[in-house]
């Protein structure tokens, strides 16, 4: 009778070992296949972390920088951007509020959706431009 209870309290203490281990084995597996992805994201941010700061600092919008933008080329901006395709990138998805992205190629598209019309994004604003139809800026990077 007694070695019945040593041997199910054997198998009990296995059956947890085992699980444990073979959780262990998963969520390693797990967190590896993500933190490559979550030390590259760090690094991103820590690139720009100190415009980031300019930018909330500034706290600009379009308007402001469509009226007076000599004065803020070289600032950086953080804006909702709504991004379909060349030539419809667009403030808050505004279309009445166009931006010009001078390296387009990097910027990744969002057209938005039914509850989200767009995505905030870092950027630097660029050189002047001489008609209202837009603001010219380049594309840093995507906020999470």
């Amino acid at each position: 009778m007694k070695d019945k209870k040593i041997i199910i309290i054997g198998l009990k203490t296995f059956g947890i070992v085992l699980g444990i281990f073979i959780l262990g084995y998963w969520l390693n597996s797990w967190f590896m296949s993500i933190y490559p992805s979550f030390l590259k994201n760090r690094e991103e941010i820590n690139r720009f972390k100190p415009m980031i700061k300019e930018a909330k600092s500034l706290n600009l919008d379009y308007e402001q920088v469509v009226s007076n933008q000599h004065k803020f080329k070289g600032k950086h901006v953080i804006w909702c951007v709504q991004n379909r395709e060349s030539g419809e990138t667009l403030y808050r998805g505004n279309s009445n509020k166009r931006l010009f992205v001078t390296n387009y190629h990097g910027m990744p598209l969002f057209g938005g959706s039914k509850h989200s019309i767009c995505a905030d994004m870092l950027l630097k604003i660029e050189q002047d431009h001489k008609t209202s139809l837009g603001i010219d800026v380049k594309f840093l990077y995507k906020l999470e």
